[in-house]
């Protein structure tokens, strides 16, 4: 990149990009560092999307780091699981080998299900201050209860 296209690009950068110091109170900091190590976040990138959440920008998609080793291990799973079924409706037979890989990883499944959804206390904070910023919200929050039993 030539000198004059790098003083362009940075001086379209700073115009629509600026930059803040925080400064926070050290437990809050303290915080911040813990929350940002749960959802596996470096603690600028967790303050930013924070922001964003509360500017309305986006949903929050942060989950802590057990989240993604659910889907990670639902996915292999659930490959084996389909892949079984494919052989099985090619050929009408089922191998014993492979009706005791489903015997145990189909309820391996449902057990990582159950452990991670079981502590979802980390989610209260954030409802929260949903309902205290947003008081739509309290309503959408009782139809989505409503619907889902």
């Amino acid at each position: 990149m030539t000198t004059a296209k790098r003083t362009n690009y940075f001086t379209g950068y700073r115009k629509k990009n600026k930059r803040i110091d925080l400064w926070f109170p050290i437990e809050f900091y303290h915080q911040v560092e813990e929350l940002s190590k749960k959802f596996d976040r470096k603690k600028t990138d967790f303050i930013r999307d924070c922001l964003r959440v509360i500017a309305g920008w986006s949903f929050l998609l942060l989950f802590p780091k057990e989240f993604a080793l659910l889907i990670q291990h639902l996915t292999r799973i659930g490959t084996n699981v389909n892949q079984i079924a494919t052989r099985v409706n090619v050929t009408g037979r089922l191998h014993v080998l492979e009706l005791e890989l489903l015997r145990t990883e189909v309820p391996e499944a449902v057990e990582l299900v159950k452990n991670t959804l079981s502590d979802l206390q980390w989610l209260l904070p954030l409802i929260r201050w949903r309902l205290k910023i947003d008081p739509g919200f309290r309503k959408e929050l009782i139809n989505l209860l409503k619907e889902t039993g």
